[in-house]
């Protein structure tokens, strides 16, 4: 759908802005580096582990909903405001997550913008919601889109999806809608964070905002978009085989083959014979993120690799994995 019928709807509908999703993160510095993924006193990912509210949501709801689609709608986002306060936690991360579904509760669209460690721009988002999310990936120029309707470790975007899909399928009536469409978007990498990109980044969400009418104003038609979405299931995780020096071969956006070549782990500690050891992608596909660090221990995450099909043998990880 073009953008400027989007913006056709009658009235803006309300946003809500969470410039700093993550405050207490922000502060945790360690020896001058900052440290904010998980919170130093319990271990725990700021972005991981959100209550899990579907089987409540369907106990208390599922009897309930009438004929009319936005009245049942209405009633479930009342229903989660209550699970949400009756939720019972005395860890300040478990109550930084309470508060983010607390402010999400009645959102249509829920975007989570993250930074990755070197990438390009991305997202990931469930199956149902991509129909409606086609215009985001258009409209911020998204290099790789993955679909999932579990995805993996409990996420912010997930955590306020999936109570409402789950209740939908649950349910199976065509008078309770999929009213929240959710996705995590990764706004490249560290070493790309710059007035430039965030310039245009908020010109672009502005203008999806716009499309959606969530605030007023007149967008361009757009053009088509590039991305296809691939499943989170054919994503290729490229580990570190040993401890070492990471030497890259590949870039971002390299199209790799089969047994392309993508690096080498330098062992220092090795001999000559056998310090270098090649990593090879096992399936075809644009590499879309990579470690920043080039430092590696045994077994670390170095490389990731969109696929067209899902992976005949299952990865130990997720996309999602802390």
């Amino acid at each position: 759908m073009a953008g400027r019928a989007c913006c056709e709807e009658s009235h803006a509908r309300g946003l809500v802005l969470v410039p700093i999703a993550n405050p207490v993160g922000l502060t945790q510095q360690v020896q001058s580096a900052h440290l904010g993924r998980s919170a130093l006193t319990s271990g725990k990912n700021f972005n991981r582990r959100f209550p899990a509210l579907e089987p409540q949501l369907i106990e208390r709801a599922g009897p309930k909903f009438s004929a009319d689609p936005q009245s049942n709608v209405t009633f479930i986002r009342n229903v989660i405001a209550e699970l949400v306060t009756e939720y019972v936690t005395y860890h300040g991360d478990e109550k930084l997550k309470l508060e983010l579904l607390r402010l999400s509760i009645g959102a249509d669209y829920v975007i989570d913008l993250h930074c990755d460690s070197e990438a390009l721009l991305h997202f990931d988002t469930n199956d149902s919601a991509w129909s409606q999310l086609h215009l985001l990936a258009t409209q911020i120029g998204a290099q790789a889109v993955m679909l999932a309707q579990c995805s993996g470790g409990e996420p912010f975007d997930e955590a306020v999806a999936r109570p409402l899909l789950e209740l939908a399928a649950h349910a199976n009536n065509k008078a309770v809608p999929i009213a929240c469409h959710s996705c995590t978007v990764e706004l490249r990498g560290h070493t790309d964070v710059s007035d430039d990109f965030a310039t245009t980044d908020a010109r672009n969400l502005t203008k999806f905002l716009m499309c959606i009418a969530c605030i007023d104003g007149d967008t361009d038609e757009l053009p088509a978009s590039q991305v296809r979405a691939t499943p989170v299931a054919g994503v290729e995780y490229i580990r570190s085989p040993s401890a070492g020096v990471i030497a890259y071969v590949a870039q971002l956006k390299t199209n790799v083959k089969r047994d392309h070549h993508v690096g080498t782990v330098v062992d220092s500690y090795a001999s000559a014979a056998t310090a270098r050891t090649k990593i090879h992608a096992q399936r075809p596909r644009n590499i879309y993120a990579r470690s920043l660090g080039r430092v590696a221990p045994s077994g670390s995450l170095l490389v990731t690799i969109a696929g067209e099909a899902a992976a005949s043998t299952p990865s130990d990880i997720t996309l999602l994995s802390d």
